[in-house]
Order: C-alpha cells, then sequence, then structure tokens
C-alpha cells in the first residue's frame, strides 16, 4: 500500500478517535434520564450547620483561608488537582460550581443560565467555573489561553479554574458519579456537595439553586 495512503488513513483514524473521546464527556440529546425535582435541604442544612467555637477557640477555616480565596475575581486560572480538591472539598463557605468546556456544546448552551445564577446570588455565595479544556488534549499553554480568550469574549464574570490534569486522574481524585459535562453543584460550607445538577441547567434549576444556596448564608 503507497505510504501517502496509509499516512492519510492514519490521520482520519487519529481525527476520529479524537472526537469520539470528547463526545464521550460531555452529555447527548436524549442521553439523560429525567431527574426527579430537587430534594428539599432542611435535613442536610441541619446535618451541615457548623458548630459552635467558643472564644478560647480558633475557626477551622478563617476567611482567608476559604477555598474560593485560590480563585481570582473573575478570568481563568490554571490550577493542580490538589487546588482543585481543595476548590470542591475543603469546608468554608457554601459555594456553586459548574463544570464546563469551551468545546462542550450544551456548555455552550446553558452558559447564560449559569451567568444568570452568578448575577442572582449578587456575590452572596461564590459561584465559579471547573474548566476540563485540556481533557481534549493540547498543549497546557496553548489551551489555557484559548479559554481565557472565550472566557473574555463571552463576558463570562464567574472565574473558571482549568483543570491542569488528565481526565483519568481527575475522575479518580473526585467524586464524580456522573463523568460528563455540563454539571453544577451546590457545596455546602463543611465541602459537601448537597445538589448536583446532571445535564444542562433550565429557568427553574437555576430559580431553585438560588433559593437553596442563599438559605444556606441566611440560616
Amino acid at each position: 500500500m503507497p505510504r501517502f495512503i496509509r499516512k492519510l488513513g492514519r490521520g482520519i483514524a487519529n481525527r476520529f478517535a479524537k472526537k469520539i473521546r470528547t463526545d464521550d464527556l460531555f452529555e447527548q440529546p436524549g442521553e439523560r434520564q429525567p431527574q426527579p425535582a430537587l430534594a428539599p435541604l432542611r435535613e442536610a442544612l441541619e446535618a451541615t450547620t457548623p458548630p459552635v467555637v467558643s472564644s478560647e477557640q480558633t475557626p477551622i477555616v478563617s476567611s482567608e483561608q476559604t477555598p474560593t480565596a485560590l480563585l481570582p475575581e473573575t478570568g481563568c486560572v490554571s490550577m493542580s488537582l490538589d487546588e482543585i480538591k481543595s476548590l470542591l472539598s475543603s469546608p468554608g463557605t457554601p459555594r456553586i460550581v459548574n463544570h464546563w468546556a469551551t468545546w462542550c456544546d450544551p456548555c455552550v448552551v446553558e452558559m447564560p443560565l449559569v451567568m444568570k445564577l452568578h448575577a442572582s446570588l449578587s456575590g452572596q455565595v461564590p459561584v465559579f467555573g471547573i474548566g476540563w479544556d485540556l481533557f481534549e488534549g493540547g498543549k497546557r499553554e496553548d489551551v489555557f489561553n484559548r479559554l481565557k480568550s472565550y472566557v473574555t469574549k463571552q463576558e463570562i464574570l464567574f472565574p473558571t479554574a482549568m483543570v491542569n490534569a488528565s481526565p483519568e486522574q481527575f475522575f479518580s481524585a473526585i467524586d464524580m458519579p456522573y463523568e460528563k459535562i455540563p454539571q453544577t453543584w451546590l457545596i455546602a460550607s463543611n465541602g459537601e456537595v448537597l445538589t448536583r445538577i446532571e445535564g444542562e441547567l433550565t429557568e427553574a434549576s437555576v430559580a431553585e439553586l438560588t433559593k437553596q444556596a442563599l438559605r444556606l448564608v441566611s440560616d
């Protein structure tokens, strides 16, 4: 077989494999089963109410130690797996995290709703993104620059931390039963994930998440 034909065949196979790998990481139309309505949080709130700290005790987490202090106010930052784990599971303030990537079509579609969620919380509960852009492959600096350019162009006002690790490393380190994007989590002050929205947000789920998040900081 002529060399140029073999080379052409390998190129086509590599592009096809890359597309399959990327598509496997985000939700496909009709793939997700209907989810039940978001459950009330009263029991979860009671279970996660922080203990009373006496004047002789030192709080476990100060405002300077809050995990979201690792993030810029807006824009992007590339983070190690340990830093990502701290963002997601360390004690601190309640927070909302949206897992997304610029190559994920459903993520791009739902982004206006994520921005609406961020705006509706008015800084009372931090909202940030975990960027999976590097999972598609490529040079880290180039991928990060593309993500940063996208965030600037789309005027995304919440910060995004790009995962500086492979999908295999990420999934083995993070408790994530649903290994696709988009998905959005509400995390309590003790680092427990109280609510997981698997798939695209809706107007109804944004309203419910807003109500639950505000309740966490008001009770």
